[in-house]
C-alpha cells in the first residue's frame, strides 16, 4: 500500500498540455502537485495467544516519526526540450515535502496533432519515474498517457488551456526488510510450519 500511494503521488500529476513547446524550444517549469493519501491503520491483532501486550499489527504503513500524512505536497522542477517531428523530451526532479523522499522522471511526448485553430491538440506521452531517498525500498513506475487540450485566448493578453488525459500506470516495487516496529520482540511468536 505504501508503494502504491508513493507511486501514484509522484507520477499522477499531469501539469502540461498536449502541445509541445515548439520547434527547437525549451521550457523550464516549477510545479507543485497536491495528492490526498489514505492514513487508515491496516491489519488486525495476531490471533495466537502468545502475542505480547503490544502486537505487531495493526500498524500504520507510513514510516513517519510524526503524525500520519493525509496529503502529500510534491514540488518539482521540470525541463522540456522540443525535438523534430512533434516530439518532446522532458525530465523532472520531484520532492515530497517534509521528507527525505525524492524522485526522478524522464518523459517522452509525441504530439499526434497540434497547432490547428479549430481542432484540439492530441498527444501520447510515456514517462518513467524512479523513487529516491530510501535505500530499502526499490520503487519505480511507468505510465502511458493520452492527453488532449485546447488553447483559448482571453482578451488577447493571456490564454487558458484546459486538458483531459487518460493514463495507464504500472508500478514495480520491492524492498529489503523494513523495521516498522523496532520495539516489538518477535521471539515469542510460534515458528512457521515446515513446507509440506
Amino acid at each position: 500500500m505504501l508503494s502504491s500511494e508513493l507511486a501514484l503521488s509522484l507520477s499522477s500529476a499531469l501539469l502540461q498540455p498536449a502541445a509541445t513547446v515548439g520547434h527547437s524550444g525549451f521550457a523550464f517549469d516549477l510545479e507543485v502537485a497536491y495528492t490526498q493519501v489514505h492514513k487508515e491503520v491496516v491489519g488486525t491483532a495476531p490471533p495466537f495467544p502468545a502475542a505480547p501486550a503490544t502486537p505487531a499489527f495493526p500498524r500504520n504503513y507510513w514510516p513517519t516519526r510524526t503524525k500520519t500524512p493525509a496529503q502529500l505536497v510534491v514540488p518539482s522542477f521540470h525541463v522540456r526540450k522540443s525535438l523534430p517531428y512533434s516530439l518532446e523530451l522532458g525530465g523532472r526532479i520531484l520532492h515530497i515535502s517534509q521528507s527525505s523522499y525524492a524522485a526522478a522522471q524522464l518523459t517522452l511526448k509525441w504530439a499526434i496533432q497540434e497547432g490547428y485553430a479549430k481542432i484540439p491538440d492530441v498527444a501520447v506521452m510515456a514517462a518513467h519515474t524512479i523513487f529516491l531517498g530510501q535505500k530499502d525500498l526499490n520503487l519505480s513506475s511507468t505510465d502511458l498517457t493520452l492527453v488532449t487540450s485546447k488553447r483559448f485566448g482571453v482578451n488577447a493578453v493571456t490564454s487558458l488551456t484546459p486538458y483531459l488525459a487518460f493514463r495507464l500506470l504500472r508500478v514495480k516495487a520491492s524492498s529489503d526488510p523494513i523495521g516498522y516496529a523496532p520495539d516489538y520482540d518477535a521471539s515469542g511468536l510460534p515458528a512457521p510450519a515446515p513446507p509440506a
